[in-house]
């Protein structure tokens, strides 16, 4: 399946994050967000859960 989806992403233009495994290709997060959005809903995160009590997968994507 890997190999089938790497051969197709030249065609991608985004990806929904419902349907991306993050746990398995968190690469594939930042093509679920705009930049401004992911900076935002970062902010977010930042204000509401600073000790990263809940799970996020966009802790590990930069801005």
């Amino acid at each position: 399946m890997d190999d089938a989806l790497a051969r197709l992403e030249q065609y991608e233009k985004g990806a929904l994050i419902n349907e991306t495994d993050w746990t398995h290709r968190p690469d594939r997060l930042t093509k679920c967000f705009a930049p401004e959005a992911r900076a935002r809903l970062q902010a977010i995160v930042r204000r509401h859960d600073p000790t990263g009590l809940f799970v996020n997968p966009l802790s590990g994507i930069s801005s």
